[in-house]
């Protein structure tokens, strides 16, 4: 079964969210969002959208998202239950209605490919909801680093909340802790899939929301700490996991460094 985790701080897109997921075709999935000591409480929008998906709600105490991001994440995670797969999906971002039924409808197919990364395409929405960009195909199975070097070269782009990952893979690597988890997605990606296959699903949409109130879509703060994390994280690569990839691929990394800081 597939569990959507929601780590909550801003109240302004959750309703929005939560339409979506009540929205789904298929609602064999719960919702499990942790509160990570906001100062707005969502619940009375949870006990509104619970007449139609099962959510479950957790407000924890002291807040670590303004510090250690990746570790709020991963308390988000610690509450799920019995499912096997989980998707993180940002609270303002939004599911179009049939990401869940068609990750089922391929889910014996991701199974027997031993696939433990599924992946659907996206579009970016600002903060009233309207497109500002088309959606990448892929191919059913692509290589999590071609992936990742067709982001780098704009061919592609990626987020958590267009992904869903088998739970047992995440926790034999869990989060790469660079500041702003800056890339810490794109680590979580390349080590649940082994630096291997992801399989794609492009007749469904994740709408990722970029405004002044995301980190991603905040162009007036975060720049330095930004090129920072990316270079710590190419470095990673780079020393630890070379072997993964080609002298073109490495040619790639080295070039994206050139970032002035």
């Amino acid at each position: 079964m597939l569990a959507i985790v929601i780590p909550f701080f801003k109240i302004d897109f959750i309703e929005a969210t939560l339409q979506s997921l009540t929205s789904q075709k298929n609602k064999n999935f719960n919702v499990y969002l942790g509160d990570d000591a906001s100062p707005n409480d969502p619940r009375v929008l949870l006990k509104k959208f619970a007449v139609s998906v099962t959510i479950k709600y957790k407000k924890f105490e002291g807040r670590l998202g303004e510090k250690l991001l990746y570790e709020y994440w991963e308390r988000c995670l610690g509450m799920i239950d019995h499912e096997t797969w989980f998707m993180l999906l940002g609270d303002d971002d939004i599911l179009s209605e049939n990401v869940v039924d068609n990750f089922y409808k391929n889910l014996q197919i991701i199974e027997q490919e031993d696939i433990n990364v599924v992946k659907f395409s996206s579009v970016i929405i600002d903060g009233f909801g309207k497109e500002f960009t088309s959606s990448f195909k892929f191919q059913q199975v692509e290589s999590s680093i071609d992936l990742y070097i067709k982001k780098l070269k704009n061919e592609s782009r990626s987020s958590l909340s267009e992904h869903i990952f088998k739970k047992s893979k995440y926790e034999t690597c869990r989060f790469y802790p660079n500041p702003l988890v800056w890339h810490s997605d794109d680590m979580l990606i390349l080590q649940a899939s082994v630096f291997n296959k992801v399989f794609c699903i492009n007749e469904s949409i994740a709408n990722i929301r970029v405004s002044a109130k995301s980190i991603s879509g905040n162009q007036l703060m975060y720049n330095r700490e930004k090129a920072e994390a990316t270079i710590s994280f190419h470095m990673e690569l780079l020393e630890n996991h070379h072997d993964r990839f080609s002298e073109n691929r490495k040619a790639h990394i080295y070039k994206s460094n050139d970032v002035g800081i």
